[in-house]
Formats: structure tokens, C-alpha cells, sequence
């Protein structure tokens, strides 16, 4: 994790960072939103689509 700022002890990242999405065919990197408050994650459709991980069973448009 070179290039992050620790500060008190605790890694500091934005809004947006890059990181891997695990799936069975090895690893995806992307950039992902951080929402250090959130109760529910999201991932696009394409991406899932393309990872294989699993039928679509709830869709919803977002835009920010």
C-alpha cells in the first residue's frame, strides 16, 4: 500500500481508490467509490456480467 497516508495508525483513502475484485477466474481491477457509511454495496451490471458472479436479481438506476 505504498503511497497512502497513515495517520494515527489508519490508512487515509479518497473518495475513489483502485481495487481488486476477486471472482473465479482470478482477480479485476477497478476503481471503486468509497462509502465508509454505507449499509448496502452496489456493482455494475456489465462488470458483474463479466465476472460471472451470478444472475442480476434486483436492478436499479443511479446517478450521481
Amino acid at each position: 500500500m505504498s503511497g497512502y497516508k497513515v495517520l494515527n495508525g489508519k490508512v487515509v483513502i479518497g473518495l475513489a481508490e483502485k481495487v481488486n475484485v476477486t471472482h473465479h477466474n482470478g482477480n479485476k481491477r477497478v476503481i471503486a467509490k468509497i462509502d465508509t457509511g454505507a449499509t448496502k454495496s452496489s456493482i455494475d451490471t456489465n462488470l458483474a456480467a463479466e465476472l460471472k458472479l451470478g444472475p442480476v436479481i434486483k436492478s436499479k438506476l443511479v446517478k450521481s
